[in-house]
C-alpha cells in the first residue's frame, strides 16, 4: 500500500507497503544528496531521464542547482506518485504514452546535451519490473535518437536544398507534378517490393501473380522488378543522395514517382515521370525540415495503407547483407556501376563484399549479417504494420506473417481496383499552391536575414560541429533563384 505522508522536517515522504521509499525525518535533504551526486557525476549540460521523482523533489533540486526542466523528462510508476510531482514542481514533464522520446533526446543532442537515465535506487528495488521496462525502453529510444541525429547532421543541408525544389517543382510543372491524396481506402492487395538482396529469390514468385497486386517498388528496387520483366505501378523515393539520379536510369518514363517531400531534387527535377508527393503539403504549413522514417520501404509500407486498406505484403525488405549479394538486390545501379568499372582482379561480386569493412556486424540469423541500425528499423515496421506479410528473406518481424506463395493473397480484380484508386489520388490543389509561393517566400526572408534558429535546424552538421554556414547558405540562394 502506497502511503504519502508528513515528515518530521517539514513536507512529505512516502512508503510502500510499509517500506520507507524516502527519508521518514529530511526527504528534501534525501533528494538534495541525490541530486548533487547525479550532477557531480553527469554534470548539468545533459537530458535527464528520471525514473522516480520523490515527490518531485528531485526535479525540483536539479532545477534549483541550473537544470533547465526543459532537459528533465520523469517518469512515475504510480498515477498518485506523478499528480503530487507535478504539483510539487510546476513544469515538469511527466512521460506519457503519447510522448516522442527519442525526438526529444535528438533536439537534446543537437544542443550537445547527452542523455542521462536514472533511477532512485528506492524507487527501483519498489518497481523492479517497471525499471527494467524502463531501461528497455530508454535504451531503445537513445539509440533511436543517436541514428536520427547521425542521418540529419550528414543529410540536413540537403533536405532543404531538396524540399526547395521539390516545392518549385510543384509550382513550375503542373501537368505532371501532384499531391499524392488518396480518398476512402480500398480492399486492394498491395505489394511493397524493397531492394534487399533476397527480392531476387522472389521476382519468378511475384512475376506469376503480378496481376493480383498493386506494386510499389522503392526507386532501388525498380530495375530489379524491371528486369524480371515486372512493372511496377509505382516507385517510392523518400532519400535525398544525388544518387537516387543513377537508380532511376531506365526507369519507363510513365511511371509515376511517389516522393518524398526531401526526395533528391537532382532526380526530380531532371526526371519526366509523373510525380505526386507525399508529406509535401505539411512541410509546406509546419516545416520539420527532417525526415519522418528511417528507411523508404516504410514509406512505402504507408503509402499501401492510405489507399488500401489490406495489410501490405513486402518482398525484399530484408534489413540485412548476404553474400555475395551485399545490401542490394541485382541490377539496380549500384550493381552495374561495380559490373562496369570491374576487372579480373576485383569483379562486381567482391565490390559487393565491402560491408564486411563496417565494425558493427552481427548475425541475422538467418546466414546474412545485420546491424543494430537495422533492428531498430526492423522493430519500428514491425509494430508499425500489425498483420503484415512477407516473402522469406531477411530479419523476422514481431507480428508479420511469412509467406512462400502469393497465390492465396492475390486477387487481380480488387488490384485492378486498387490501381484505379492509386491513379485517383494524384491532384492538383490552388490552395497548397498559394501556401508554397508563401513558403518559398519565407525561405527567402530567412535567408535573407540569416536567421540564426532557422539556420541551426537546416544546418546541423554545420552547428555539431562548430563551422560556419556561409558557403552551404550561397548555394540555397542560389537554388531560390
Amino acid at each position: 500500500m502506497l502511503e504519502v505522508f508528513e515528515a518530521k522536517k517539514g513536507g512529505y515522504t512516502v512508503s510502500l507497503h510499509g517500506t520507507m521509499l524516502l527519508s521518514r525525518y529530511d526527504p528534501a535533504g534525501d533528494a538534495s544528496k541525490i541530486a548533487e551526486e547525479l550532477l557531480k557525476r553527469e554534470g548539468r549540460d545533459r537530458n535527464f531521464l528520471l525514473f522516480g521523482t520523490a515527490l518531485g523533489l528531485l526535479p525540483a533540486a536539479l532545477a534549483a542547482s541550473g537544470v533547465p526542466l526543459t532537459r528533465i523528462l520523469a517518469f512515475e510508476p504510480d498515477e498518485r506518485l506523478g499528480d503530487i510531482a507535478k504539483a510539487a514542481c510546476p513544469g515538469l514533464r511527466l512521460l506519457s504514452p503519447m510522448d516522442d522520446i527519442p525526438s526529444w533526446i535528438e533536439e537534446g543532442l543537437y544542443d550537445r546535451a547527452r542523455p542521462a537515465v536514472f533511477g532512485i535506487e528506492s524507487w527501483k528495488r519498489a518497481w523492479s519490473a517497471e525499471w527494467s521496462r524502463f531501461e528497455r525502453f530508454t535504451a531503445d529510444a537513445v539509440r533511436t535518437a543517436v541514428e536520427n541525429v547521425k542521418v540529419t547532421g550528414f543529410f540536413s543541408r540537403l533536405w532543404v536544398s531538396n524540399l526547395v525544389a521539390n516545392v518549385k517543382r510543384y509550382l513550375e510543372r503542373p501537368e505532371d507534378t501532384f499531391i499524392f491524396a488518396p480518398r476512402l481506402p480500398v480492399q486492394a492487395p498491395v505489394l511493397v517490393a524493397a531492394s534487399g538482396p533476397s527480392l531476387d529469390d522472389r521476382t519468378a514468385e511475384i512475376f506469376a501473380h503480378r496481376e493480383g497486386f498493386v506494386v510499389i517498388a522503392v526507386l532501388s528496387a525498380a530495375r530489379t522488378l524491371l528486369a524480371a520483366g515486372i512493372r511496377p505501378d509505382a516507385v517510392a523515393v523518400s532519400d535525398a543522395g544525388v544518387a537516387n539520379k543513377l537508380h532511376a536510369a531506365g526507369i519507363p518514363s510513365d511511371i509515376p514517382i511517389l516522393a518524398g517531400p526531401f526526395a533528391s531534387g537532382a532526380l526530380l527535377c531532371a526526371s519526366e515521370n509523373p510525380a505526386a508527393f507525399y508529406g509535401l503539403a505539411g512541410e509546406i504549413v509546419s516545416p520539420t525540415w527532417r525526415l519522418s522514417q528511417p528507411s523508404v520501404s516504410i514509406d512505402a509500407g504507408d503509402l499501401a495503407r492510405k489507399f488500401s486498406s489490406l495489410p501490405p505484403v513486402f518482398a525484399g525488405f530484408d534489413l540485412s547483407y548476404r553474400l555475395p549479394e551485399g545490401s542490394h538486390s541485382s541490377r539496380n545501379a549500384l550493381f552495374e556501376l561495380r559490373r562496369r568499372n570491374g576487372s579480373r582482379l576485383r569483379t562486381a561480386d567482391s565490390a559487393g563484399l565491402g560491408f564486411f569493412r563496417r565494425s558493427d556486424l552481427e548475425p541475422d540469423g538467418g546466414g546474412g549479417w545485420t546491424t543494430s541500425s537495422f533492428r531498430t528499423i526492423a522493430g519500428i515496421s514491425g509494430s508499425r504494420f500489425p498483420g503484415a506479410m512477407t516473402l522469406p528473406g531477411g530479419l523476422e518481424r514481431e507480428g508479420w506473417k511469412i509467406i512462400d506463395s502469393l497465390e492465396k493473397v492475390a486477387d487481380p480484380t480488387a488490384a485492378r481496383i486498387g490501381r484505379e484508386a492509386l491513379r485517383g489520388a494524384f491532384i492538383r490543389s490552388a490552395d497548397l499552391e498559394s501556401k508554397a509561393r508563401f513558403f518559398l517566400e519565407k525561405v527567402r526572408e530567412a535567408v535573407r536575414a540569416a536567421d540564426g534558429e532557422i539556420l541551426r535546424k537546416w544546418f546541423v552538421r554545420e552547428r555539431l560541429a562548430g563551422l560556419s554556414a556561409d558557403t552551404a547558405l550561397q548555394c540555397l540562394k542560389r537554388k531560390l533563384g
